[in-house]
């Protein structure tokens, strides 16, 4: 039976994936959010993710946007990822020697904004981003 290549039947906005965090330095905490023609940045601050049932803090969302090139000069673009991660403290107390920790692991969640552009702010007065005309989106 062949296997039929395309978008998934679920999510088709949106794809989820596992990876291993990378680390700036090897013995720091700062990731590393480099990518082959560009780099992730981080926007706004952590989200906290709390149980419904005894408020504790299940584990932290990062949102970011890719920009293509180097930074500080990268052209922003309309791809947006959502990385959940496990809590600091959760963290500290799931460490086994020997073991890969929770907090080697982030699931990442990548989309591609609309291309069609919202009116508000400057884009109602036809400034752009510079990527194929489309108006920036703030």
């Amino acid at each position: 039976m062949e296997r039929k290549r395309g978008k998934a039947l679920f999510g088709e906005e949106e794809r989820y994936f596992l990876t291993p965090r990378d680390r700036k330095y090897p013995n720091g905490v700062r990731p590393n959010r480099m990518a082959g023609s560009g780099y992730w940045k981080g926007t706004g601050t952590d989200e906290s993710i709390v149980s419904s049932r005894d408020a504790t803090i299940l584990g932290v969302k990062k949102g970011l946007v890719f920009y293509i090139g180097r930074p500080p000069r990268g052209i922003k673009t309309n791809w947006s990822m959502h990385e959940y991660r496990m809590p600091l403290a959760t963290m500290l107390n799931s460490r086994q020697k020997g073991l890969m920790r929770l907090d080697d692991w982030l699931l990442c969640r990548v989309r591609q904004k609309s291309n069609k552009p919202r009116i508000s702010g400057d884009a109602q007065y036809g400034s752009n981003n510079g990527l194929d005309g489309h108006a920036e989106t703030k």
